[in-house]
């Protein structure tokens, strides 16, 4: 519980009045289109020959690599890590996003809250329409999973009905109109220092190939988006001044 006074750094949240996509079309708006090549799956990263190779056949050559999607997936593109990918340890997220007819009766103000016990299946609960303002239901619905897990989504989405029913966000009444589902893999890394070591000492050796990480999930850390986004700063500083030499 909440002590009064108490202050951390997350004790407010601010939200983009246009939502998170405002900030991503920003930045995408401001890129020189002819210099990147967008939805292109990279199968294969070659740290010696410095290229990589995309599902189509496509090989690009890089002077410097900077990955931002999950480390292990990362490692698994390089190759010769199975054991260290292997031994790094997450979980998933099933997420259900949910819109009802009409508002709940009784969550008008909350934005989420967590649900520790085992008496429904999620952890969490977020109220986009809450956040948003909006006076129907709609909801973000987080359901923690195994790394290895292959959840059953029907099974999964008919107890978080009834689990909804059961705390009282959702009334018997109240109908579901729109819903998808996705996972989110990897969803939260688990911190292992032991694990860490092996990873740091990783990175650098990775750094000295001109192969640079950034992100929660691309440095298999935990952090605040402001934090990541101030390491994509101090890289490109870095990489910019290195160029200029």
């Amino acid at each position: 519980m909440k002590k009064p006074g108490f202050n951390s750094y997350n004790s407010k949240f601010w939200y983009l009045k246009q939502g998170a996509q405002y900030f991503i079309d920003k930045l995408y708006n401001g890129l020189e289109k002819n210099k990147f090549k967008f939805e292109s799956e990279v199968k294969d990263i070659n740290l010696n020959e410095k290229f990589v190779t995309t599902v189509s056949g496509d090989k690009i050559f890089y002077e410097n690599l900077i990955n931002t999607i999950p480390l292990n997936l990362a490692l698994s593109l390089i190759g010769g890590y199975d054991e260290l990918v292997e031994e790094m340890s997450y979980n998933k997220v099933l997420v259900f996003n949910l819109g009802f007819e009409r508002a709940s009766n009784n969550y008008k103000d909350e934005h989420w809250i967590y649900f520790p016990g085992e008496e429904v299946p999620f952890y969490r609960v977020g109220f986009y329409n809450n956040i948003l303002g909006q006076e129907k239901l709609s909801l973000y619905v987080e359901i923690g999973l195994d790394k290895k897990s292959d959840p059953d989504v029907d099974k999964q989405f008919e107890n978080t009905i009834a689990g909804l029913e059961l705390v009282g966000i959702k009334d018997l009444d109240n109908n579901l109109v729109a819903y998808n589902h996705v996972i989110m893999d990897p969803a939260y890394v688990h911190i292992n220092s032991d694990t860490q070591k092996k990873i740091d000492l990783l990175l650098a050796d990775l750094c000295g190939k001109n192969f640079y990480t950034l992100g929660r999930y691309g440095k298999w850390t935990y952090n605040s988006m402001e934090d990541s986004m101030l390491w994509a700063k101090e890289l490109a500083k870095k990489l910019g001044e290195q160029n200029a030499k």
